[in-house]
């Protein structure tokens, strides 16, 4: 398994006090992922993706009934998500 961070869009709407409320997830392929209930707003860094800023904790939905817990990461404009993807086989 290898773990990387991947730069996504983040649809977004501001929420009045000059944060923004993340809506959705649009990943590399294309896929749009829902955010069904924002969690929970921190500052912070994460030293393992080299971001710091924000990180948003989401529920995504990721299909008909499927829900995940993301942390979403949003370093000045730029947005990312952590994501575990599996090497293909050597």
């Amino acid at each position: 398994m290898a773990d990387r961070k991947t730069k996504v869009v983040v649809p977004n709407i501001p929420d009045g006090n000059g944060d923004v409320i993340p809506t959705g997830v649009i990943m590399p392929d294309g896929r749009c992922l829902p955010v069904e209930k924002l969690l929970g707003v921190t500052k912070g860094s994460n030293r393992k993706i080299g971001v710091a800023g924000k990180r948003y904790h989401v529920m995504l939905c990721h299909g008909l009934g499927e829900y995940r817990k993301h942390y979403l990461w949003r370093d000045g404009d730029e947005w990312y998500v952590w994501e575990v993807t599996e090497d293909e086989p050597a």
